[in-house]
């Protein structure tokens, strides 16, 4: 929708930083640098930290001098200090060398503006990273970069926390953004859960790939896992224990999980101090790290922030969207627990001595279709599959209070059975997925746990930001992920329906077999496209975009009588009495467009034919 007229000016002013943005052409780069990086098996693996995206060229900073070997375009500094890519390379060139590989630096965000450019740091490759100075300029520094990796193209797949004060409401705390990668807390205790959890995901990972670093394990194998990162950002500063104990899980960076703090944090390997609106990056000065003739234009910038009025306006334009939009951006109403008896929230005492299994099952749940579990070590019962999937479909841990109040809607289990349930199915599918409740009462599911419905919206999200033969194998890549009807199950999943959960992933379904066919009926391939579309319809049947793309593909293939069923297949899945008073302005456009024969007919001829 058109913005209101107070948020117009915000969205003028986004639009026109937006004009001759090297955004795509910094995300193009990085892309080509996980393609054309082949970092040897002996040796520490290279990490940058920093970069400069000046007039000419894109310089990248390591951490340490690296004997690395990068074709052209890319240069390599004598001393090994710096990455240098020519910016007359073309963006379709880029786009070439890097074909499907996954982005190389995807946590690069801006710090600040330097005469040569913007002024960039790897909150990946950095690790732990301090703002000091100003506290309100550092806050909006923090908040620019939380913005910035929220919505950076230079990322496919990207956990950004974002860890707020809890005395002040974070303006950044907006539906549209918390749909994507954001995810605003208020706990210390809950972000630093999530660092530890990835960080010991990481190390267990990149130990088995037999690298050090994420980066060497993305261009490793550019076809297999984008190893995405988990990034906390605070606007508030951290507690004592809480840097001691990121100090031991985050070390140096370069291992899928970076900090930025607000506050001073001693033994944090990078300084930001800011004064008088710039940002000074102490380890990029010429007489702390780098050589005396390093490229590098400046270490000081003209700070970066985004204050709360900005972030306001941003995040009111972003959630303005949601009133009519064409992607599924949906959120989730917040479940209501008025009227449900309150179950006793603590540690679960039943498990505490459990064994841990032998075996570490890897858990898929898979609700795009037939609700399925895969990985338990024994046939899970329907109500232990449908708490997995409750689990697996929450953007944030959930209380036992809304997992009963959800599975049990008529009745209150007892607190012995609860904890037999998750007892029981914790040994089906280790600790480890399932891992015991901590002292807040909040159940979550394991790091490890993957389900389908986060994966059809990460390869949305990535077809986004792809083209041509790219763009179609990620899509198709989506769609196979569709098995039927979401939520199929005998009985239960009432919340599905009533928490907006099924609608929005039936909007997911449906914008990827749109976007599919779409592409499919441009490239010709008309067999493939009516292919798709059919199994999107069976998926989602009431969604009258999908009749309309199967109208445009039946006419591709000149039958007629195939955009003349599919009307009369959309009237009956819709049970549409009168398709003229219900169907939309689109599809009865299209039909007569496309039929050669009114609406009227159609709807004279159901009525002759009862």
């Amino acid at each position: 929708p058109a913005p209101s007229p107070a948020l117009a000016p915000t969205e003028e002013a986004l639009r026109g930083a937006a004009q001759d943005s090297p955004a795509d052409w910094l995300a193009a780069a990085a892309r080509a640098l996980t393609a054309q990086l082949h970092p040897p098996r002996q040796g520490a693996d290279p990490q940058p930290v920093a970069a400069q995206l000046g007039p000419t060229a894109l310089e990248i900073v390591l951490a340490e001098p690296a004997d690395t070997k990068l074709p052209r375009p890319w240069e390599v500094t004598p001393d090994g200090w710096i990455w240098r890519l020519p910016r007359t390379t073309t963006l379709a060139r880029l786009r070439h060398l890097a074909g499907t590989a996954p982005p190389g630096l995807p946590t690069l965000a801006t710090v600040g503006q330097t005469d040569a450019g913007p002024l960039l740091l790897d909150l990946e490759g950095c690790g732990r990273m301090a703002i000091t100075g100003d506290p309100q300029t550092a806050a909006n520094l923090a908040r620019s970069l939380a913005l910035e990796l929220s919505v950076t193209p230079a990322a496919d797949v990207l956990d950004v926390v974002l860890l707020a004060d809890p005395q002040h409401p974070e303006p950044l705390a907006a539906q549209t953004l918390q749909a994507g990668r954001l995810r605003v807390l208020t706990s210390t205790s809950e972000a630093l859960e999530a660092i530890s959890a990835a960080a010991a995901s990481f190390a267990a990972a990149l130990d088995q790939a037999g690298r050090t670093t994420t980066l060497a394990a993305r261009a490793s194998d550019p076809s297999a896992d984008p190893w995405p990162a988990l990034i906390l950002v605070s606007t508030t500063p951290l507690p004592a224990e809480v840097r001691a104990a990121l100090d031991d899980q985050v070390a140096n960076g370069g291992r899928g999980v970076g900090v930025a703090a607000v506050g001073e944090w001693p033994d944090a390997p990078w300084q930001l101090n800011i004064a008088d609106g710039r940002v000074h990056v102490a380890r990029l000065d010429v007489d702390a790290t780098l050589p005396a003739d390093t490229p590098l234009a400046s270490a000081s910038a003209s700070v970066q922030a985004v204050d709360d009025a900005d972030a306001q306006t941003i995040s009111a334009l972003l959630d303005d969207t949601l009133l009519d939009i064409h992607e599924p951006l949906l959120d989730e109403p917040a479940p209501s627990t008025a009227d449900q008896p309150t179950a006793p929230t603590s540690v679960d005492p039943v498990d505490e001595a459990e064994p841990e299994p032998a075996l570490a099952p890897t858990l898929e749940v898979c609700v795009l279709g037939d609700v399925q579990i895969q990985g338990a070590t024994r046939q899970l019962s329907r109500l232990e599959i449908e708490l997995l999937a409750y689990l697996a479909t929450r953007d944030e841990p959930v209380t036992s209070d809304d997992v009963q109040a959800a599975l049990w809607p008529n009745r209150q289990p007892g607190r012995g059975h609860w904890f037999n349930v998750l007892s029981h199915i914790r040994r089906a599918v280790g600790d480890h997925n399932l891992p015991r409740i901590p002292r807040d009462g909040k159940i979550t599911l394991g790091p490890g746990v993957t389900c389908d419905l986060d994966l059809l919206r990460d390869r949305l999200r990535a077809a986004n930001h792809q083209t041509g033969t790219r763009r179609l194998d990620t899509l198709h890549a989506a769609v196979s992920l569709i098995r039927g009807q979401p939520f199929t199950a005998p009985q239960g999943y009432g919340w599905a329906h009533a928490r907006g959960i099924l609608s929005y992933t039936e909007a997911l379904v449906v914008d990827a077999v749109h976007q599919l066919a779409s592409e499919l009926l441009d490239a010709g391939q008309l067999d493939a496209a009516l292919d798709t579309i059919r199994a999107g319809i069976h998926a989602a049947p009431a969604y009258e975009t999908l009749y309309r793309d199967r109208m445009r593909a039946e006419y591709a293939t000149g039958s007629i009588s195939g955009v003349e069923a599919a009307m009369q297949d959309l009237c009956a899945a819709l049970e549409l009495d009168d398709p003229f008073a219900e169907a939309h302005p689109d599809t009865l456009s299209l039909y007569e467009q496309l039929a050669g024969r009114s609406i009227v007919e159609l709807r004279e001829r159901r009525q002759r034919t009862g």
